[in-house]
């Protein structure tokens, strides 16, 4: 509903730059409609010409930008009940004419117009554990349309991992280990968001070896389970040596010379197939004859025949 105003003018006229239309363009409290395009865009601006009253020429003119809020909803956190328990729900919305509750189960509530309506689960609610609650906005005039948004409600929550990470198998080029980016799980049908931590911690040094890895989410209300897999981490390939090298023993020279004591060389004289020894000294008799026979000759030898 617009409400322009105009002095002086022999006439008026309303325009747009979206797709909507107006009752009646000339009126000054004309009623604008958004079109599909407007309410996409969230916005569209509307403009009031005053065209001069004759004799005088000319016109005058004046924009408004209109902003068009399409409604949001919000149906709250999940939440536990079981047996006979009541559910007291939260639901939150803007920019809407009006809410409705809606279940996917058996269940009644006390007025489904409420956005802070109790839901009381049905027989085959309580035989199926769970049932899916639904509040559905709708858009104020000029704007049409709607929009939902869902909460769980279950006796037993339906936590669960959807993508536990298989064994890994990593090579290190450390005997020290390996830094390993671990990616953290992710969570389906729990009560609220889910607190989810891994131990060791992503980023940790895994060591070379068998690591057990654990994965726990934690929802709302308490309930809790766990995801386990393996990081083994191999080391380095071991370094090959060269094997010993075993040293022939010097050759002896048996004509002269063998290697001595730092690098000189000790001669070394054979006779025979023998070492070289030193002999004993040896008196060899006189042909003359003993000392004996020569005093007893008054100094005279007698050469024996």
């Amino acid at each position: 509903q617009l409400a322009g105003s105009a002095t002086d003018a022999s006439g008026m006229q309303w325009t747009m730059d979206g797709d909507g239309t107006f009752d009646d363009d000339s009126l000054l409290n004309a009623v604008y409609t958004p079109g599909a395009a407007d309410i996409a865009a969230g916005t569209v601006t509307l403009a009031l010409t005053a065209n001069a009253t004759a004799p005088c020429t000319g016109s005058d003119q004046d924009v408004m930008e209109v902003t068009i809020a399409s409604p949001t909803v919000d149906a709250g956190r999940d939440q536990p009940a079981c047996n006979t328990d009541t559910v007291q729900l939260a639901g939150s919305a803007t920019d809407a004419s009006g809410t409705q509750w809606t279940t996917s189960g058996d269940g009644t509530f006390d007025d489904d117009s409420l956005l802070n309506a109790v839901y009381t689960p049905g027989a085959a609610d309580k035989t199926t554990g769970a049932v899916t609650l639904t509040l559905t906005a709708d858009a104020t005039a000029p704007c049409t349309g709607s929009v939902q948004n869902d909460m769980h409600v279950a006796c037993d929550s339906l936590l669960a991992f959807t993508d536990c990470p298989e064994d890994s198998v990593i090579e290190s080029t450390s005997e020290a280990g390996i830094v390993f980016a671990i990616r953290a799980p992710t969570t389906i049908n729990g009560f609220g968001i889910p607190t989810i931590t891994v131990e060791p911690e992503p980023g940790s040094v895994f060591p070379v070896g068998t690591t057990i890895v654990t994965a726990t989410a934690t929802d709302d209300t308490g309930i809790t389970i766990t995801c386990i897999f393996e990081v083994t981490v191999t080391g380095p390939p071991p370094v090959v040596q060269d094997p010993p090298v075993v040293q022939d023993p010097p050759e002896m020279d048996l004509c002269g010379c063998t290697p001595g004591i730092d690098g000189f060389m000790l001669p070394m004289t054979l006779i025979g197939i023998g070492w070289m020894r030193r002999r004993r000294p040896r008196v060899r008799r006189s042909s003359f004859g003993s000392l004996r026979d020569f005093r007893r000759n008054g100094g005279r030898h007698d050469r024996l025949g």
